[in-house]
Order: structure tokens, then C-alpha cells, then sequence
């Protein structure tokens, strides 16, 4: 599936769902379950540019689209769900209109990491994080809320495949994504065991939208 001819629902595309993510999927059989002390001792650090490549989700499929999980993929006991919100309003008549555009992450399984210096989003500076792949398995939501008295209150709740959220990715999702060139990173604080940020260009929809504009120093 062509994800361009998908991205453009992803502004208009998702609803004020709950983010307790109830969804229920069993791990990967070989994925390596650690506490978040004891995740990088695991496996070696890399490089943004091999982190962003497919061969640590899939192995060395050299273009082909039939994949095959890898048994480097780890998951992370987070300690809680990670949510970030952004909203414009402006008024129409006597009236506040507003639009919102939520993502959120409630689970997180990864292939590859890489430390880095800083990340800065539309909430601040993170120093010294960890860029993760993100793998199959990986839990996310996005929601868009738009309330006008022109268009009245719509929300919706489906990402940028036009699937309902929140749910788990699938192989097939983040293999589309990276052949788009969505390298899909999640920001992962260690001394906090939280997430800081899901960098999707597709994912997430602030980020889309271009409401936030993230940057990685090496």
C-alpha cells in the first residue's frame, strides 16, 4: 500500500479516543523483555543513519517487501503512557473555535538504538535520550478534535493507513514507512523511563502538520 495516497487523511483522521489502550496483543514469541536499567547492555549502540535503515527490524531484505521479524526486537516496560497534545483556537463571531491534534504511545517495542545529545520539540530540550527504531508490536494512538461554529465539532480518530487507533503496528506499516522515508524514532528518556516524542513524519500528526518541528543533535 502507497502511504501518499493515505497521508493527507491523516489531519482529518482521528477522535478524543481514551488513551488507557486497551487493546490486547501478546508480544513477538522472541522478543526480549528487559527493565529499562538493563535494555542497552543488551545490544550495541549504532548510528542515526543504520537506526533509520530496515535492517534492524527486518534483516537484510535489500528492497524486498516480504518480512520476516528479526530476534533483535526489545520491549520496554515504560512507566507510564506518554501523550502529547498541541491546539490552535481563534474566534468566529462570539464563539472559540479550536482545533487539536493529539499522539500518544502506551507501549514500546524497538529494534536498534542510538544516544544522543539533545532533542527539542514544541515542549522543550531533552539532553542525552535515546533515538529507538520503532518495531512491530508498538502501541500508538492519534486524534484530531476540530470545533467551529462554521463546520461544527468533528472528531476522528483513524492515522494516516486510515485505521482506527489506538492499535499496534504491524511489519508491513513500518517496512511502507520506511520506504516513504519515515525513519520512525521514539525518544526514549532512560533516567525517567519515559517517552519524550514519537518522530514520525506520517505517525504523528503534529508533526505532519508541521505544528511541531523537531530536531536531533548528534
Amino acid at each position: 500500500m502507497k502511504i501518499k495516497s493515505k497521508v493527507l487523511s491523516i489531519i482529518m483522521t482521528v477522535v478524543m479516543a481514551s488513551m488507557s489502550f486497551t487493546a490486547t496483543v501478546t508480544a513477538e514469541e522472541n522478543t526480549n523483555s528487559y527493565e529499562c536499567s538493563n535494555v542497552f547492555s543488551q545490544e550495541s549502540q549504532t548510528t542515526l543513519n543504520d537506526l533509520s535503515s530496515l535492517n534492524f527490524v527486518y534483516g537484510d531484505i535489500n528492497g524486498v517487501s516480504t518480512c520476516s521479524t528479526a530476534s533483535n526486537i526489545y520491549h520496554i516496560n515504560i512507566a507510564e503512557q506518554w501523550i502529547d497534545t498541541m491546539r490552535v483556537s481563534w474566534t468566529e463571531g462570539n464563539t472559540t473555535a479550536y482545533h487539536t491534534l493529539t499522539c500518544g504511545v502506551g507501549d514500546v517495542y524497538y529494534s536498534g538504538w542510538a544516544q544522543i545529545s539533545s532533542y527539542t520539540n514544541h515542549n522543550g530540550t531533552y539532553n542525552d535520550v535515546y533515538v529507538l527504531g520503532v518495531a512491530p508490536g508498538t502501541l500508538f494512538s492519534c486524534w484530531e478534535v476540530y470545533s467551529s461554529p462554521s463546520a461544527g465539532y468533528n472528531r476522528w480518530v483513524t492515522d494516516c493507513f486510515g485505521l482506527e487507533t489506538p492499535r499496534r503496528l504491524t511489519e508491513d506499516e513500518i517496512y511502507t514507512l520506511h520506504l516513504e522515508g519515515d525513519s520512525c524514532y521514539i525518544i526514549y528518556d532512560m533516567d525517567t523511563n519515559t517517552v519524550v516524542d514519537l518522530y514520525s513524519n506520517y505517525l504523528n500528526p503534529m508533526i505532519y502538520a508541521g505544528w511541531s518541528n523537531p530536531t536531533i543533535v548528534q
